[in-house]
């Protein structure tokens, strides 16, 4: 049985950046590669990484698409499944043992959520297919027939000018800025046009479309080319995470509130009302608070309290991610010249897949906290790349003797 490791961001561009390949980075990267084709190894990634290897601008559109290239190669299509559907499972497996899991992994790279609107370049399209199967049929005679189609056809195939005159008439977007609006290759779009034209099945269309999203290269290079239009993407990083934003920074803040009235009034160190000890004391209780919403989401008909303990058990990923961030607040607070922020909350995010792996590269800050909570998980935690190689030679020694 194969090996699962999840390598940190930074770890992607490290290693297929060409002007970094000094020390023992070839070496790694080569090593890596080898263990993913021998298939003693399977890396996975996330739809974390795909968001934070994402180019900020055009002129990094050759960098991410190296890390792209790296990504694909390593890990080929093996990614977990998005965040919303890893909570989604673990929070509907509550009350069955032992947990209802199914499989966290997609082999098929579908990295994306399952939401309603991610198809909605596909309904679009087939509004624009209606709307011209409609018009096809009114009433004509020969002559009009004639007329209207060396108009509107060139060599057998819809005008691009019709399409647009159609969508005109139906107040809805022109069939290019549907397209435009999501991150579709060249040939998945035409496709789409096929569909349009009534040349393929809307099966084909939503396949078409969906294998755009499965190739990180082709993913990379649309986000550089339409940063002003990611929004539609973008919604499907943060929208099933909004709960722990919102909860992660709500910690925040009322500590910062705690801390700067404690300075404020000057009070002694060993009177302060919040101590390290208090803090961590209150952690299983913040973590059941903030499971309360997502226990109401996704299990409706559960209407007792889940214990922290259970959290653990049957939400793991959930449980580890936020008890990771709890800790470390405390610890950047107190931690002179550094001060919590949002960001940490990424990191954190991270860890919700930390359960689910053997092997999890974290960077130095991090590793400490979320080896504390995911030991449970017997997850080896990794804090550098240069013990990368010496970790996976150790589990694989412990998984064949």
């Amino acid at each position: 049985m194969p090996i699962v490791v999840y390598l940190d961001s930074q770890d992607f561009s490290r290693l297929s950046d060409p002007r970094v390949q000094v020390g023992n980075l070839p070496s790694i990267r080569k090593q890596l590669l080898d263990y993913s084709s021998s298939q003693k190894v399977i890396f996975v990634f996330s739809s974390a990484i795909i968001s934070e290897i994402a180019p900020l601008s055009p002129q990094h559109t050759n960098i991410a698409a190296e890390r792209a290239k790296f990504l694909s190669h390593l890990c080929q299509r093996n990614t977990f499944i998005s965040i919303e559907r890893v909570f989604e499972k673990e929070f509907t497996s509550i009350g069955y043992f032992p947990p209802r899991f199914d499989d966290q992994f997609s082999r098929t790279g579908d990295w994306f959520p399952i939401l309603e609107n991610i198809l909605e370049p596909i309904n679009l399209a087939s509004h624009v297919r209606q709307e011209i199967q409609q018009n096809s049929t009114h009433r004509m005679n020969r002559k009009q027939r004639r007329a209207t189609q060396s108009i509107a056809f060139r060599g057998g195939d819809l005008r691009g000018s019709t399409i647009n005159h159609l969508l005109g008439q139906a107040g809805s977007q022109s069939l290019d800025e549907i397209l435009a609006m999501y991150p579709m290759r060249p040939k998945d779009c035409e496709i789409i046009r096929k569909f349009v034209l009534g040349k393929a099945s809307k099966q084909q269309a939503e396949f078409a479309f969906l294998e755009s999203l499965r190739d990180p290269f082709w993913m990379m290079q649309w986000f550089a080319k339409h940063s002003g239009q990611m929004n539609v993407v973008t919604q499907w990083f943060r929208q099933p995470s909004q709960v722990m934003l919102d909860a992660t920074l709500e910690l925040i803040n009322k500590f910062k509130i705690i801390n700067e009235m404690e300075l404020e009034l000057q009070i002694p160190k060993l009177q302060k009302f919040m101590t390290k000890a208090k803090w961590i004391g209150m952690q299983d209780q913040m973590l059941e608070s903030v499971a309360k919403s997502m226990i109401t989401q996704y299990r409706p008909d559960i209407r007792s309290v889940i214990s922290a303990a259970g959290l653990d058990f049957y939400c793991p990923g959930f449980s580890t991610s936020f008890r990771v961030i709890h800790s470390s607040i405390w610890d950047s607070f107190n931690r002179k010249g550094r001060t919590p922020h949002s960001n940490d909350y990424l990191d954190s995010l991270h860890a919700l897949h930390a359960p689910y792996v053997d092997i999890f590269r974290a960077d130095r800050y991090m590793a400490p906290y979320i080896a504390a909570h995911a030991a449970k998980y017997n997850t080896c935690i990794v804090p550098n790349l240069d013990a990368l190689v010496p970790a996976i030679e150790a589990k694989l020694t412990e998984r064949n003797p």
